[in-house]
């Protein structure tokens, strides 16, 4: 008892540390839990693939169903500017799916759609209408109950900026070297008129002396 008292303060500051270390311990236990029961059900990334032998470039989005139940999918794609790109039944034709069946991703498994890199860039470049700023691009997916899960798509924003500038890059070069050339076609247009004119300019002083040299013939005669 004497033990106790005399050593009574370091007693409570380890009784303490170790309510702490079980709190923080039922706290994250509880974090896992409610993370695995958690209503939010698709997690979406969106990612840009390199394909080493077709030499391809795409954009891949897997969308994974983080609930405990199976979930039906009735939408998925882009959101540029407030407008939907729907990849829904880009996806059935390319996996040669019947419409008619619903597309179901199982608990705790993921759907991966591809999306041609230029493909997305054509349809981002229309929406922005002659814009040079590209807004922000989302990426979701639409269960049957009409719940949108949205993230946004960083990575694949950063990728089509990078394209997109390198078009216009090659596009200035283009017209730069398309004006050189018309500069040069031009310059050698006027060198060429020019020595027209000077053969033309030549012909008629040379039928001028002509037409002197007979009448200095004839009164000579």
């Amino acid at each position: 008892m004497q033990f106790i008292i005399d050593n009574f303060e370091y007693i409570a500051i380890l009784f303490f540390a170790i309510l702490v270390l079980f709190s923080i311990i039922i706290l994250i236990y509880v974090w896992h839990v409610s993370k695995f029961f958690s209503n939010r059900k698709f997690r979406i990334f969106g990612t840009f693939e390199l394909d080493p032998k077709s030499k391809t470039e795409e954009i891949v989005v897997r969308v994974f169903n983080n609930n405990v139940n199976d979930s039906y999918i009735i939408g998925f794609g882009f959101i540029y500017k407030e407008q939907t790109i729907d990849y829904y039944k880009t996806f059935f034709a390319q996996n040669n799916l019947d419409f008619n069946n619903q597309l179901i991703v199982v608990s705790r498994d993921s759907l991966k759609f591809n999306v041609s890199l230029n493909e997305l860039k054509t349809i981002i470049l229309d929406y922005n209408k002659s814009k040079k700023n590209i807004s922000m691009i989302k990426v979701y997916a639409i269960d049957s109950l009409g719940l949108v899960t949205k993230t946004n798509a960083q990575k694949i924003r950063r990728v089509i900026v990078k394209e997109i500038n390198g078009d216009r890059k090659d596009k200035n070069q283009l017209n730069k070297q398309l004006r050189k050339e018309e500069k040069r076609e031009i310059r050698a247009q006027k060198t060429t008129e020019r020595k027209i004119r000077n053969l033309q300019r030549k012909e008629r002083w040379m039928k001028r002396w002509l037409i002197i040299k007979t009448k200095i013939f004839r009164m000579k005669k």
